[in-house]
């Protein structure tokens, strides 16, 4: 007994002096993109086999030897290592690591390892888009992805977006890729926030896009929002708060300026007649610019509850963003609920819920508008009102002025007195039920409902010129709906050990209805409840109703293969039938297919360590696009026709307005890709080249007819366009240390695009401007086979007129001194309308984006870069602005204006006008940006544990702070009459800067909270 207790002793004492030697060391792992807690990491001493992984709240505990390192990692993110000193509790963060996070990627219907796709996708994690303060997701990812060009055609609060993948297939047919959220086919980026977004998947090319068929051919984005996780509850604040400022302003004459050029016009004996009490013709006078913006509050709010249980995991997000415009009288505010639910009713039936409320409100200044009755654009109103003129005058009212004898009002009465609102209500519910049949095969039920309303409201003073001193209100309503089904069944099976297969196959329904109504009257006595109360008014301008709906009905199958992981094959094909089509092509088939080589898997290749990725694809495929309106094929009546019965006029006449085409077909993209990825010393480095040719046929097109047809076109499928490409992409992980890391990605976009076939037409002179220019400026654009989309069109400006004889060498109608001089193209020996010729083009030779991410300890740098360039812009609102010596200010270089003694080339004389469209006024658009800075600090968690918060983030973000350009508007990233993508003739009308939105740079202060 003696002896066992001396035993017993001994080996308690030993053990005592071991432990003696180690620590225990406590600690929790949680993830950069949300700072929630990583359950399952691997935890290990480093060069023993020694280790733990951790809890579901990400927690572990291990006894170590003190000066060991730990080596923590998790698939998906950036492997860290820790040296064990006199810690006891450790916080550990772990960096997203994309090119891991990405090892298994969302494809349509489903999910696939990275490394055996054989299509072209690319993948964003949402932790990357975190510190990005944007109202819209869009702008987050703008430069992120190769072969996605995303502009910001319009600056304004809320505005929407206009994304490319692979350039533009069509001319008259949607050229925006098809979005799907959580599943949902035709989901709406404007409804997600940056704190929802697990992964976006952009497929690019006809391998990968065919199982959507026809509503694949120009890209599809897959969205997947974050899901709850079993463990305890989790609750997360994000809060940020900072303003926007105008980021450059134009150089316009001030009023001392002004004066001494308007006064030398002495052919225009009105110059004095002002009509205002308090004009100021010396000194700096009245900065316009300054007048109509402001300093703009931005502020987001957003919080994050997620937990689960063993079956049950959910996960919730409250979301609100304001914008105060930078033009007053503009604003944007959106709120957004989200809800994700699973539960796991056995092991074999899943079921759950995703379910999204958006509700958003939009203040609209009048920007990138005609005259006429709107009365011109506040921000080009601003630019040409005379700075001699005060915003009001002695008495409190605002002054205004007269230009050719018609009153132009104060672009601030403008902003205060003229409201537009738009209001839009959105919810979208789905539901799925997956059961697994058997081990291998497993059905999948998807059920979607889709509702939205949108209520526009307009209501313009009667103190304003363009309501015609008695009120104008507009509203316009719309709701719209749409009911989703499919059912897919899957299986999964490895045949032997080298045989896998996966095969897919499924049905689905859709059906869209649309009810759309407005009123327009004027004739206001009481302007107290303005839109409030139309019945008021005394004239009705006009009304109308209408309901659409359009069915699709589509049956699909993919069969992926992969032979001892080297060897893949993925087979696609869909076959969709779609309302909006003729009789007698309401249906198609939409086919793909492509191969794959993982290089590295072969055993010449698998003894070399520097290289751990290294595959080779290649894919064909189909697809198509309808976006087309519903009844297009259908020949169809105008209502709201003026006509005179007897004395009295009427309007509500109706006469044919459309044609129908009983043949009239889907247009077809036909794409092939050819792609090369490449990995290097574990991923540190990685590479992916893409090139591809694609071809849409059957063109969607709106051909000319004959005039004694007695209408002006009709819908055909004629002509096709051909888009054809180079992508690059290239990440490295540059410095991973124990406490420094560095890591850069980047890529490049080489785009060529080109019309073919345009049936009996060659040419095609239009005007790309909507309307807003007049006389010679109105035919300003073209499509032109050989040449790509986009063309800018006009007479090629070679200098003004320096004397008669040079006017009597080269004459033109009205050539004179001092007038602009164009080049003889033709080489007839005088210049007129056929000496017109391509300009410019909007579309870009190529596009980039750089990303850089540095981490110091707990200290964070993020750096986003996009540049584009050989775009060109026709900047037209300069066509008033070069005026010496009219009413409008203008830019100061017009005080280098053309005299006999000043031979200037780039001025012309006072008293003259530009009178026809030119080179003159398109403009090199090419940029560099420097898109977002964020710096960001994680707090300690030993500072916060007493106050029972889990984790803290510290940060400031810079948007768009920096461009680099030689345009000389407001932003070369423009367009006056592209929008977004909800008008297909935005399709041509490209290019154009006429009173844009001017751009804001943007300073944010934010934190991250977690409990």
């Amino acid at each position: 007994m003696k002896k066992l207790l001396l035993l017993l002793t001994f080996m308690a004492c030993t053990m005592s002096w071991l432990y003696a030697q180690q620590v225990q060391v406590q600690g929790t792992v949680t993830s950069s993109d949300d700072q929630m807690g990583l359950p399952g990491v691997n935890v290990s001493v480093k060069g023993t086999t020694k280790g733990t992984v951790t809890d579901m709240d990400g927690k572990f505990s291990l006894y170590v030897d003190k000066g060991v390192t730990l080596v923590v990692s998790y698939i998906g993110y950036k492997t860290k290592e820790v040296t064990v000193e006199n810690q006891s509790n450790l916080a550990l963060t772990l960096e997203v690591n994309p090119a891991q996070l990405s090892e298994v990627v969302v494809v349509g219907y489903g999910t696939q390892k990275r490394k055996d796709l054989t299509g072209a996708v690319s993948s964003i994690d949402g932790g990357a888009l975190q510190d990005m303060s944007v109202p819209r997701i869009e702008q987050a990812l703008a430069g992120r992805a190769a072969g996605v060009q995303i502009s910001t055609t319009d600056a304004s609060p809320g505005a929407g977006m206009n994304i490319r993948i692979r350039g533009d297939n069509s001319i008259n047919a949607n050229n925006a890729p098809l979005v799907v959220i959580d599943g949902f086919i035709g989901g709406d980026l404007s409804t997600l926030n940056n704190a929802d977004i697990e992964s976006f998947q952009i497929l690019k090319d006809a391998s990968a896009t065919a199982i959507y068929g026809s509503r694949g051919a120009n890209g599809v984005i897959i969205v997947t929002t974050k899901t709850g996780r079993e463990g305890k509850t989790e609750v997360a604040l994000t809060a940020e708060y900072g303003v926007q400022q105008l980021s450059k302003k134009l150089d316009l004459m001030d009023a001392g300026e002004y004066w001494a050029v308007r006064t030398a016009n002495e052919q225009d004996i009105d110059r004095d007649s002002w009509e205002v009490s308090n004009v100021d013709t010396t000194g700096v006078g009245t900065d316009w610019q300054d007048a109509i913006t402001q300093e703009a509050v931005v502020q987001r709010y957003n919080l994050r509850v997620t937990g689960g249980g063993s079956s049950t995991r959910y996960a919730a997000f409250f979301d609100y963003f304001g914008q105060d415009g930078l033009v007053k009288g503009s604003g944007y505010d959106k709120g957004t609920f989200r809800l994700n639910l699973d539960h796991d009713v056995s092991n074999k039936l899943t079921v759950g819920t995703r379910m999204v409320y958006y509700n958003a409100s939009t203040n609209n200044t009048l920007v990138n508008g005609g005259y006429g009755s709107l009365g011109g654009p506040i921000t080009l109103n601003a630019l040409r009102f005379p700075p001699i003129i005060p915003v009001m005058s002695e008495e409190g009212d605002y002054n205004i002025f007269f230009n050719n004898s018609s009153q132009v009002d104060n672009p601030v009465k403008v902003a205060d007195l003229r409201m537009k609102e738009q209001q839009r209500d959105y919810l979208r519910v789905s539901g799925y039920l997956e059961y697994a049949l058997i081990p291998d095969l497993k059905y999948r039920l998807n059920v979607g409902y889709l509702t939205q309303n949108h209520n526009g409201q307009e209501y313009i003073s009667k103190e304003l010129q363009a309501a015609l001193n008695e009120g104008i209100a507009r509203i316009d309503n719309w709701t719209s709906s749409r009911w989703l089904v499919e059912n897919t069944l899957s299986y999964t099976k490895t045949l032997g050990e080298k045989h896998n297969l996966n095969a897919l196959v499924g049905f689905t329904t859709q059906l869209d209805e649309r009810f759309r109504s407005g009123l327009a009257v004027s004739g206001f006595s009481t302007e107290v409840l303005s839109v409030n109360n139309v019945g008021v008014a005394e004239n009705v301008l006009g009304s109308y109703s209408e309901l659409t709906e359009s069915k699709q009905m589509s049956v699909l199958g993919r069969l992926n293969y992969s032979y001892d992981g080297k060897y893949l094959l993925t087979m696609t094909g869909r076959s969709d039938g779609s309302s909006v089509f003729a009789k007698n092509n309401k249906w198609a088939f939409f086919p793909s297919a492509s191969i794959g080589w993982n290089i590295n898997e072969e055993e010449f290749l698998k003894s070399v360590d520097q290289v751990s990725t290294l595959k080779l694809r290649a894919g064909y495929g189909e697809s198509g696009n309808q976006a087309i309106q519903p009844y297009q094929s259908l020949a169809s009546y105008g209502t709201g026709i003026i006509y005179t019965k007897g004395s009295t006029q009427l309007n509500n006449g109706v006469a044919p307005e459309r044609l129908s085409n009983s043949n009239l077909r889907w247009e077809t993209t036909v794409q092939t890709n050819i792609g090369l990825d490449m990995g290097f010393y574990n991923e540190r480095l990685t590479a992916t080249m893409d090139l591809y040719r694609k071809e849409t046929n059957d063109l969607l097109y709106e051909a000319r007819l004959a005039p004694n047809s007695g209408f002006t076109s009709q819908l055909q499928n004629i002509g096709s366009i051909e888009n054809k490409g180079l992508e690059l992409s290239l990440s490295a992980r540059l410095i991973e240390k124990k406490d420094f890391s560095w890591d850069v990605s980047g890529n490049v976009s080489f785009v060529r695009n080109k019309i073919l076939d345009l049936g009996a037409d060659s040419l095609v002179v239009m005007d790309i401007s909507g309307g807003a220019m007049g006389g010679g400026f109105r035919e300003n654009g073209a499509l032109v086979v050989g040449q790509p989309l986009g063309q800018i069109y006009g007479y090629e400006y070679i200098g003004i007129y320096q004397d008669q004889g040079e006017v009597d060498a080269l004459p033109r109608a009205g050539a004179a001194p001092g007038r602009p001089k164009y080049a003889d193209i033709n080489g007839d020996g005088e210049v007129n309308a056929d000496d017109r010729t391509v300009i410019g083009n909007a579309l870009p030779d190529f596009y980039y984006g750089l990303s850089t991410n540095l981490t110091y300890k707990n200290i964070g740098l993020n750096v986003v870069l996009r540049g584009v360039q050989g775009v060109q812009v026709a900047n037209l609102g300069k066509v008033n602005l070069l005026r010496p010596g009219g009413l409008n200010n203008g830019l100061r270089e017009v005080m280098d204006y053309w005299t006999p003694e000043n031979g200037s080339n780039d001025m012309i004389a006072v008293g003259q006008t530009w009178d026809e469209m030119s080179s003159r006024f398109v403009e090199d658009a090419s940029f560099l940006r420097v898109q977002n800075i964020s710096l960001s600090y994680n707090v300690p968690s030993q500072w916060l544990e007493k106050a029972g918060v889990k984790s803290l983030r510290l940060y400031a973000n810079a948007v768009n702070w920096f461009t680099f350009t030689d345009y000389s508007g407001y932003d070369p990233e423009v367009n006056s009459r592209q929008n977004d993508d909800s008008n297909y003739q935005n399709n041509v009308q490209r290019g154009i800067d006429n009173g844009a939105y001017p751009a804001a740079k943007q300073l944010m202060f934010g934190l991250n909270l977690s409990f």
